[in-house]
C-alpha cells in the first residue's frame, strides 16, 4: 500500500467538499483529498495531481456522476478505482455506476462521521485491490522468478517463473513465509539482511547469493536481488538461478588476467575472448552500452586509415552491433575533439587514424577490461558458495 494516497473529490456542493475532506484526512492520516466542484475541474485534477482513487458525486450539473466515470473509464483508458456517491432511493443510478465500471457506489447519509470513516476504509481497499493488480501484472511480464513480500515477508504475490523454479503451485506459495522456500542453515541469515536492508538499503549489497528448495526437496543455488517499495513496506525480490553454471576455472584465469594487444586484430582478439563465456550476450550487451567508444577505438587500430562507413560494417561483423551511421559520426566527431582520432580528408570522403595507438588502446583495454571484472567477482562468487558444506 502506498503511505500517502491522493484521492479526488468530485461534488458540486462546496460545503459538502469541505465537510467530506475534513472528515476522510481525519478518519486516516494516509488519504490527501484533492477537491473539485465540477467534473471538468475533475479532469484537469485527474491529469494534473497524479491522483490515486477517485470519489465522485452522481448529481452534478453539466457533466454527472456518471458521464464523468465513462470520460476517465474511456477518454482517459484509466482502471483507477472509482467510487460514485448516490443518494438514497438511487439504487438504478448505483447499478448503472457499476456497469459502466465503477468499483464501489456508497449512498449519502445524515452522519458524516460514520459515512466519511466507511468511505476511508473502501478507498483504502480499493487502491490495494489495484496496487495488487499492478504488481501481478509487472511479475508477470519479468522474465525471471520474481516475488512480492508483505513486511512479515510473507510471499504476496509469486510469477510464473518462480512458481515453475519451485515446482509448486501458486496456492502452496502466496501467503506463506518466504523461509518455506529457503534452506534452514541460511535462514537466519537472510532475516538479517533483510531486516538491516529496511534500516538503510545502502548496508548491505543490493544482490547475493542463498540456496532455496523445491517442492521435491532439491537445492537449488540462486542469486537475488531485493529492492524496497518505497513506504509500501513492501519488497520485490528477483531471483537468478545458478545451479546450472559450469565453473571452468582456466576461464577464470582468462578473465582475471584479460588483456589486448597479442595480435593485429584487435577486435578479432576480443570477440575470441568473450566466445564460450557463459552469458556471452549479456557481456556483449554491456560491452556495446558501455564502451562504445572504446570499440572504435580497437577497429580503427587495426588499420592505418579508416573509413567511418568501414567502422560500422566491421563493428556489425565482427561484433554483431548494428550502430547507425547517425550514432556513429558524433562518436568519432568526440574523439576527435578529444585529441585521440585524427581525421584525414579525402575526395570523397573522410578517413581517421588513431594519433597515439599504443596510448588509446591502453585506455579502450581497461575500460573493457573493467566489464570483464564484473563477470569474475560473480563467478568467484559462484565458486565460493558451490564449494561450501
Amino acid at each position: 500500500m502506498k503511505e500517502n494516497i491522493k484521492v479526488l473529490l468530485v461534488d458540486d456542493d462546496p460545503d459538502f467538499l469541505d465537510q467530506a475532506k475534513t472528515f476522510i484526512e481525519r478518519a486516516d492520516q494516509e488519504l490527501t483529498v484533492v477537491t473539485a466542484i465540477s467534473a471538468k475541474e475533475g479532469l484537469n485534477s485527474y491529469e494534473r495531481e497524479g491522483i490515486d482513487a477517485i470519489v465522485s458525486d452522481y448529481q452534478m450539473p453539466d457533466i454527472d456522476g456518471i458521464e464523468f466515470l465513462k470520460k476517465i473509464r474511456e477518454e482517459k483508458e484509466s482502471d483507477i478505482p472509482v467510487i460514485i456517491l448516490t443518494g438514497r432511493g438511487r439504487e438504478e443510478v448505483a447499478m448503472k455506476a457499476l456497469n459502466f465500471g465503477a468499483d464501489r457506489y456508497l449512498q449519502k447519509s445524515e452522519d458524516p462521521k460514520t459515512q466519511f470513516n466507511i468511505l476511508a476504509n473502501i478507498i483504502k481497499k480499493e487502491v490495494e485491490k489495484i496496487t495488487e493488480k499492478m504488481y501481478r501484472n509487472l511479475l508477470e511480464f519479468s522474465p525471471n522468478p520474481t516475488v512480492v513480500l508483505s513486511k512479515d515477508r510473507r510471499v504476496e504475490t509469486a510469477n510464473s517463473e518462480f512458481l515453475e523454479l519451485i515446482g509448486k503451485d501458486r496456492e502452496n506459495v502466496e501467503g506463506e513465509h518466504v523461509s518455506s522456500v529457503i534452506v534452514e542453515n541460511e535462514k537466519n541469515r537472510l532475516e538479517k539482511i533483510h531486516a538491516f536492508k529496511e534500516i538503510d538499503k545502502d548496508t548491505v549489497p543490493s544482490s547475493y547469493h542463498t540456496v532455496i528448495v523445491d517442492g521435491s526437496g532439491e537445492k537449488k543455488e540462486v542469486l537475488i536481488s531485493i529492492s524496497l517499495s518505497p513506504g509500501s513496506g513492501k519488497s520485490i525480490v528477483n531471483i537468478f538461478d545458478v545451479t546450472e553454471w559450469v565453473v571452468n576455472e582456466q576461464l577464470i584465469s582468462q578473465i582475471k588476467n584479460f588483456e589486448l594487444g597479442g595480435s593485429e586484430n584487435l577486435m578479432e582478439e576480443l570477440s575470441e575472448k568473450i566466445e564460450g563465456v557463459i552469458n556471452e550476450e549479456k557481456i556483449k550487451l554491456d560491452i556495446q552500452k558501455n564502451c562504445l567508444e572504446e570499440l572504435v577505438i580497437l577497429m580503427i587500430a587495426n588499420e592505418e586509415k579508416i573509413h567511418g562507413k568501414a567502422i560500422i560494417d566491421e563493428l556489425r561483423e565482427k561484433f554483431g552491433l548494428s550502430i547507425s551511421a547517425g550514432t556513429m559520426y558524433p562518436i568519432l566527431h568526440g574523439l576527435e575533439e578529444k585529441g585521440i582520432l585524427e581525421k584525414h580528408e579525402g575526395v570523397q570522403s573522410k578517413k581517421y587514424s588513431l594519433k597515439n595507438r599504443s596510448e588509446a588502446v591502453e585506455i579502450a583495454r581497461e575500460k573493457i577490461k573493467s566489464v570483464f571484472s564484473q563477470y569474475l567477482l560473480l563467478y568467484q562468487l559462484h565458486r565460493t558458495y558451490m564449494n561450501r558444506d
